[in-house]
């Protein structure tokens, strides 16, 4: 049994409205236990029957969980986590077996000191401590809070981990702003600390002036004040720091406070007060900074030009060079043989991310906030995007990606549009733009397939312990390299929380039985129920209404009924209205009425008999020769003739998908499928459904068949430059947007799954050497050059198409 985020009365109801609610709940659940509840007669069981029923799960999203399974909110000091007793200073932390667990006993335990405290200052104060207080579900003696408080993975993934990285790691949309720079007193008193100051003088400091030291630094600069000083100590400790600061290492250089000071040539220089400060900063920082970006970024020429005279050396040449000898000087100051660098090795930065229209990297500034981190996607990225999505072909069952996404009008986006734009379309045109760079973008990219890899395999409808392991592999390494490549994006709970969603795939299996996709779905159905508005008939009004709607489903799923009432279901699903796209489809593949089902042809019409061509008839006639499980052996006698004739169909229903001819859906019509005469799985096209009857000894056999076209694969060269085939668990293939004139005829079984296909310009994915060798590719060929199309296998069972091409 499953709880349920459906609670009565307002939309936040407070911890007593849910107690409450949970005390009706746990006194029927415990009747349900011991003894358990006797039924005088079942259909089954004429004489009755004892039933036994226990609340394991608790699935809901991680608001209401806390709620529920009295934890505090997730950004409690002490509850970050629901599994183990990590802190939240410490939620970038990503080995957490080196984490102490949770406890049971210690849990009740809290919770039963906050149950029977004397009053409420100090229930605040035991809450305030350990971040728990008491669930009437503790009543129940075999629930456990820590293990049965899962982590839903729609909203964790979906709405969670997969939002955040493309809104804020990668910039799309994105809002805040950084820390406003301290003043110079502050930030020099801050490097005072961080270089010859102890950790407790480090704490001291402020979240802004830690935040501008990490940025000085190069470090990550995300995080809480706890996070940020760790990173520093980590730092210093790198670096051999803190040291005591040597007497006299660097000169000390008298800054006068007049407005004039006198130049070792020419007439004296009239300073404004504003230069004199900007002249002290530069000194300071030469004492203090490591950065030779920052320091040149953030001094004027004037000053170190002073700065070069007052120690005689040149003060001629650009900004740079004199930089280059102030560094130069400082170590040699300082009794370092060190080689000097030149002025266009020092001028050498990191290249960020340049292209596409957006910003190049900051130099920070005194005044005003730090430029948040570069978009990683831009304009062009999102064109791009929006070319794809337009040309792509998808199945209907399929929630295609929206229009306009990343733009204010758009809005707020559904899980299953998140799942669709980062699982399908993203994967798709960022392989195609960023797979073909190197740099950051490739690094981007690497990082973005490890995140889509784990939430794909999380979400296959079968997993073994192998996917688990991989899992956790991916993970930790999508956390461990984001936190490199996004140093000022900030490390989630969400983050912390997805590295236990292989304990719950253990504990409970597949996703799709405990996420909260169906549950979402039946409170909107709840919802949308017409309600009599009289006390103590509602419960009864829905209950009875539920189990109507339940019934009727469960009947015209029946293959008997569907077979004779093909006018009724089509009105009937008109009528309905109902939405078969997206996670849906996914629960009526795990239906049990979803086996193989009769196929369907034109509603309200007498069946169409066809006489089939000779490629048909042919193929065929070698798909029976190899029999239902595909091994070679003859099932007609040899003298048993075949009739050409067929009856034709417009649709057949496999494991609850609807497959139809590439005539009338193309999206419908593309597949992946197995045959006996093919090693690997391939992608093609339905061109005819239909009903075939044979005689089969003494019976009369009637089997459903697809007769498909193969794409064409591509050849030797083109094969090599495919960026996709890098990544071919989540990235697909490209084929020629051609078909083979063979045709192969199926049996349902045969058909594995849909694909996305979307073509494509060979100029955007062949490049370098292939591109230039087009020209003798366009000889060969006859004059043209095969189009591509790129194809991505929407199989989501147990991922058996990774090698697909």
């Amino acid at each position: 049994m499953y709880l349920v985020g459906v609670i009565p009365g307002p939309s936040k109801p407070s911890t007593d409205q849910i107690n409450h609610f949970l005390r009706l709940l746990v006194d029927e659940l415990l009747l349900f236990w011991i003894p358990g509840v006797y039924y005088s007669q079942t259909a089954k069981y004429a004489c009755g029957r004892l039933a036994r029923a226990a609340m394991v799960p608790l699935v809901c999203d991680i608001l209401a969980a806390r709620q529920v399974s009295g934890f505090g909110a997730h950004n409690h000091t002490f509850v970050l986590c629901t599994c183990c007793k990590i802190l939240s200073d410490d939620v970038e932390n990503t080995d957490i077996d080196a984490i102490p667990r949770r406890v049971l006993s210690e849990h009740r335990a809290a919770a039963e000191r906050w149950l029977h405290a004397e009053s409420t200052a100090e229930r605040t104060a035991l809450f305030n401590s350990n971040g728990i207080r008491y669930s009437e579900l503790l009543r129940l003696p075999y629930w456990n809070p820590i293990i049965y408080t899962v982590v839903d993975s729609m909203h964790n993934l979906y709405l969670g981990i997969l939002q955040r990285h493309i809104r804020e790691f990668w910039g799309v949309t994105r809002g805040g702003k950084s820390p406003k720079r301290p003043s110079v007193d502050e930030m020099t008193q801050g490097e005072e600390r961080l270089l010859y100051g102890t950790d407790e003088s480090l704490e001291t400091c402020s979240k802004a002036v830690l935040y501008h030291l990490c940025v000085d630094r190069g470090l990550r600069y995300a995080g809480t004040s706890g996070v940020l000083t760790r990173t520093l100590r980590k730092w210093r400790k790198k670096e051999g720091l803190p040291v005591p600061r040597p007497a006299g290492s660097i000169p000390d250089i008298h800054i006068p406070r007049s407005g004039v000071i006198t130049a070792s040539h020419g007439p004296p220089t009239v300073w404004t007060e504003r230069e004199l400060e900007a002249l002290e900063k530069s000194e300071r920082r030469l004492a203090t900074t490591s950065s030779v970006k920052f320091f040149h970024g953030s001094s004027t020429l004037k000053s170190l030009r002073r700065m070069c005279e007052v120690r005689g050396l040149a003060a001629d040449g650009i900004k740079m060079d004199l930089v280059d000898r102030l560094f130069a000087w400082r170590e040699m100051a300082k009794g370092e043989e060190v080689e000097m660098p030149s002025a266009s090795q020092l001028a050498q930065v990191e290249q960020s991310v340049q292209s596409e229209g957006e910003q190049t990297p900051h130099v920070v500034h005194e005044k005003g906030p730090i430029p948040l981190p570069t978009a990683a996607i831009g304009n062009q990225t999102l064109q791009e995007y929006e070319k794809d999505r337009s040309r792509m072909q998808l199945p209907s069952w399929i929630n295609p990606a929206p229009r306009g996404f990343g733009t204010s009008p758009r809005g707020k986006l559904s899980a299953d549009q998140w799942r669709t734009i980062g699982t399908i379309n993203f994967p798709i045109t960022l392989i195609r733009t960023w797979g073909l760079e190197e740099g950051k973008r490739l690094e981007f990219l690497e990082n973005f397939l490890d995140l889509v890899e784990a939430m794909e395999t999380l979400g296959l409808m079968e997993v073994d312990d192998g996917h688990i392991a991989e899992v956790d592999r991916l993970l930790k390494r999508y956390l461990d390299r984001a936190k490199e490549l996004y140093k000022g994006c900030k490390v989630q709970p969400n983050h912390h929380l997805a590295l236990h969603l292989s304990m719950f795939l253990v504990l409970f299996g597949p996703v799709h039985s405990w996420r909260a996709f169906a549950f979402e779905r039946f409170n909107y159905m709840l919802q949308s129920l017409n309600l009599n508005l009289n006390f103590g008939e509602l419960e009864c009004t829905m209950m009875m209404t539920t189990c109507r709607a339940a019934n009727l489903q469960a009947l015209i799923q029946h293959s008997a009924i569907r077979g004779h009432l093909p006018a009724f279901l089509n009105t009937f699903d008109k009528l309905s209205g109902s939405d078969r796209r997206g996670t849906r489809m996914e629960a009526i593949l795990q239906s049990p009425h979803a086996s193989l089902d009769r196929p369907h042809g034109d509603t309200g019409k007498r069946p169409v008999t066809i006489n089939l061509d000779d490629g048909v008839y042919s193929a065929l006639q070698l798909r029976l020769s190899f029999g239902e499980a595909g091994a070679h052996s003859r099932s007609l006698p040899s003298d048993t003739p075949l009739s050409r004739n067929a009856i034709n169909c417009s649709r057949i229903i496999i494991s609850g998908v609807i497959y139809r001819t590439r005539h009338r859906s193309g999206g419908d019509s593309n597949v992946i499928f197995k045959h006996p005469t093919i090693t690997t799985p391939a992608p093609g096209s339905i061109d005819l459904i239909f009903v075939y009857e044979r005689q089969h000894g003494s019976e009369k056999v009637e089997e459903t068949f697809l007769a498909v076209r193969r794409l064409l694969d591509l050849n030797a060269d083109d094969l090599k430059s495919d960026p996709y085939r890098k990544y071919p668990r989540v990235g697909g293939a490209l084929y020629y947007n051609h078909f083979a004139d063979e045709i192969l005829v199926l049996r349902p079984s045969d058909v594995l799954c849909h694909f996305a296909k979307t073509p494509m310009e060979r100029e955007e994915i062949f490049k370098g050497p292939t591109a230039q060798n087009s020209g003798e590719r366009k000889r060969q060929d006859g004059g043209g050059e095969k189009p591509i199309v790129h194809v991505k296998p929407l199989e989501r069972v147990c991922n058996l198409l990774a090698n697909c091409g």
